[in-house]
Parts: structure tokens; C-alpha cells; sequence
């Protein structure tokens, strides 16, 4: 999981949000042709990446903060589903 970067952001939208203010959803950066993950927490961006794909696009969370969503991955074909967990 990288920290937020000096890019400029280009386009984000924000999926889901929890009780505990966490924001799940997708972002692309200044010269990129991929969507990463993203979650917004406490005022702090932080980028999941896209797992070597096109696009990775968090949904949600789980009651414990795992972030769930949907993956378009090299050389898979549909989209697929991820988890990541964040805990606590």
C-alpha cells in the first residue's frame, strides 16, 4: 500500500463509506492510464494500486475496515473481486 503522492489527481468517486468515516473508491493520477483503489481516512489519502490491471475500484468495508471491491485484471477476463484486509 503506497502513501499519496506529488501527483495531481485527475478523477476520483467514492463508492462507499463506514461508520468510522472511512471512504472506499477509485482514482486516476496526471498521466496515467489506470484507476487505483483508494481509501480516505482522517483527512489522509492512501492508494491501494490496481494489482497490475486497468482498474481497481474499492466498493466498501467490511464491520472490521477490510476494504472489499472489483479488479479488472491482466490476462483474466471478467472482472474479478478482492479483499484486502485492514483490521481494526
Amino acid at each position: 500500500m503506497a502513501s499519496w503522492c506529488r501527483r495531481t489527481l485527475v478523477s476520483a468517486f467514492a463508492n462507499g463509506i463506514n461508520d468510522r468515516g472511512q471512504v472506499a473508491g477509485a482514482s486516476t493520477l496526471t498521466g496515467d492510464q489506470t484507476f487505483d483503489a483508494f481509501i480516505w481516512e482522517k483527512g489522509k489519502f492512501t492508494d491501494l494500486g490496481n494489482l497490475g490491471g486497468r482498474f481497481l475500484g474499492a466498493i466498501g468495508f467490511s464491520e472490521a475496515g477490510d476494504v472489499v471491491g472489483q479488479a479488472l485484471l491482466p490476462d483474466v477476463g471478467p472482472i474479478m473481486a478482492f479483499s484486502q484486509g485492514r483490521g481494526g
